[in-house]
């Protein structure tokens, strides 16, 4: 689902191209799209979405909160927002905190996901690119860094042709009908965000990219904006990276617990918080890239233990031995599961972009205690139905 995004450069240079110029030869040099792109007199705007855990989240404390510590009570009713999502410098210590913090609870009275109590939290700088690029050079090229790099050298500024849509990663499309307020306030600022950069640039259409997570809430987005202004304003949508259908990866973390081979996550890091149970596995958004039975069929093995396997059509029997409370069972099967069943077209120009040669499992096979883990049978294959094949020995 990351794959890296060193073609979308060249790609939407060749959009643009296309767009502009009509029936006239595409550039042929990076150095002719420079030129072009400096030198028009309009350009086809760039929002980004970018990818699952790339958008900063900030929060803030109101004198509701109930800390689990003094120390997660030291910012508590001052009114400030603080970094609670990616934070590499705090300490150790402050683990607990962000868990707490970082946890969502679903309301069972008004129908959706909400803070704990008390806590505050927004996405930095919605309509920026920097909102969401990583502090950890390691991540920038996960997170759109270097892509917003090449953008701007090929002329694309950020607030003016180039903008961001972070997002509340925690979160996730619900079906029409549902409460889901973080994802209705953010389709209202994405709209606002696509319609100020059409305008601001002499009203040219935007060429919307979005990257692993990112193309799921672009899709909702889209799919719920009237068809007339889907065509006003959206010239192209490129959807990088994400399985429209679920994949196979996303079932790895929550096997854990029915795989007597793996081992459960000690001792974490303030970075990597989100693989503690109590904190993933509140979030709306565990359940997003779960595989659908459209895409992988209702027998299909998916994961394969000692004692049980399971395919797509058994996910809430999967969801249950993974030690998912039973209304967290329920959440799927009457949230996750119909988005992901009626999953249909945005009805606007789309490029859906896909890495070659790189490991995809297809399967998640456990070894009994005691007995080595085989090596990954099948490798890379050829694509057939729109999945790599190739199984895979368990973690």
């Amino acid at each position: 689902m990351e794959t890296k995004l060193r073609c979308l450069p060249r790609l939407l240079l060749i959009l643009f191209t296309f767009s502009v110029v009509g029936q006239t030869a595409v550039l042929s040099s990076t150095e002719s799209h420079q030129r072009y792109v400096k030198h028009a007199s309009g350009v086809h705007p760039v929002v980004l979405l970018p990818g699952n855990t790339c958008s900063q989240i900030e929060v803030r404390l109101t004198d509701a909160y109930e800390p689990l510590s003094p120390l997660c009570a030291a910012r508590k009713g001052d009114g400030r927002w603080s970094r609670l999502w990616k934070n590499n410098t705090a300490a150790d210590a402050e683990v607990p905190c962000f868990a707490d913090q970082l946890r969502l609870v679903y309301d069972h009275a008004a129908g959706d996901y909400r803070n704990a109590p008390g806590v505050e939290t927004r996405a930095v700088s919605f309509g920026s690119t920097r909102g969401f690029l990583a502090d950890d050079a390691a991540d920038k090229e996960l997170c759109m860094g270097n892509l917003v790099a090449a953008l701007e050298r090929e002329g694309y500024r950020d607030g003016e042709t180039l903008f961001g849509a972070p997002y509340d990663f925690r979160h996730a499309p619900a079906p029409a009908g549902q409460a889901n307020r973080e994802l209705s306030l953010f389709r209202r600022r994405l709209g606002a965000l696509v319609e100020h950069a059409s305008k601001a640039n002499g009203g040219m259409p935007v060429i919307l990219v979005t990257h692993s997570q990112g193309g799921y809430f672009a899709l909702d987005f889209l799919r719920r904006s009237p068809l007339p202004w889907r065509r006003r304003f959206i010239k192209h949508f490129v959807m990088a990276s994400t399985g429209a259908g679920g994949f196979v990866l996303s079932m790895q973390g929550l096997a854990t617990s029915i795989a007597p081979s793996s081992s459960s996550y000690s001792s974490p890091s303030p970075s990597d918080v989100l693989s503690m149970p109590s904190v993933g596995r509140t979030f709306a958004s565990t359940f997003t890239a779960l595989p659908s039975p459209v895409a992988f069929g209702d027998d299909t093995p998916l994961v394969v233990t000692r004692n049980k396997s399971y395919a797509a059509s058994d996910m809430p029997a999967f969801l249950a031995a993974a030690g998912l409370p039973p209304y967290a069972v329920r959440l799927y099967e009457t949230r996750a599961l119909p988005v992901a069943l009626n999953l249909g077209a945005p009805v606007v120009p789309v490029t859906c972009v896909n890495g070659f040669g790189m490991p995809t499992p297809e399967m998640l096979v456990y070894r009994p205690p005691g007995r080595p883990r085989a090596r990954p049978r099948g490798g890379v294959r050829r694509r057939r139905r729109g999945r790599e094949l190739g199984k895979y020995s368990g973690a």
